[in-house]
């Protein structure tokens, strides 16, 4: 049995790994450069990463929003050699419940259109066709109604 941890990533190499996944399974795909895995705003967001037996699988950001009652996921990834093994929802999870921690009542995304059933499958539902990344890459805005508390 895989033994899985989330959490931030805590010394250089582990961030290191993060935005490495970043880079490779959102920007290297579309050729581009590197350090566009990054933006100004990693240093006041909450950062997930997701481990099995101690390699980094994958990652998710956690953004405050001009609404305090929202947050926004952003650049959430698994390493291409760990999808399709439901790691995706484990640590989606992990972030809502973090955010009703937080107290907050609504997950916002922008989701990439072969994405959207997966959110979909977590109960997150699309709001609006928006952006165009990288000129090919659709988005839509996804939303998810958050409970008050911890089940």
């Amino acid at each position: 049995m895989d033994l899985i941890e989330i959490r931030s990533p805590q010394n250089e190499q582990e961030w290191e790994n993060y935005y490495e996944i970043r880079y490779k399974e959102l920007r290297e795909p579309w050729q581009q450069p590197r350090g566009s895995e990054k933006d100004s705003s990693d240093a006041q967001a909450t950062h997930f990463a997701l481990f099995v037996n101690g390699e980094m699988a994958g990652v998710l950001r956690m953004d405050s929003t001009e609404d305090p009652a929202i947050n926004q996921f952003r650049f959430m990834a698994i390493s291409n050699c760990f999808q399709g093994k439901k790691l995706g929802y484990k640590i989606l999870h992990t972030a809502e419940k973090e955010a009703i921690k937080r107290n907050k009542s609504k997950i916002i995304l922008q989701a990439r259109e072969k994405a959207i059933s997966f959110y979909q499958r977590g109960g997150y539902k699309i709001v609006k066709k928006s952006h165009l990344l990288f000129s090919e890459i659709q988005h839509f805005m996804m939303e998810k109604e958050l409970p008050s508390s911890l089940k």
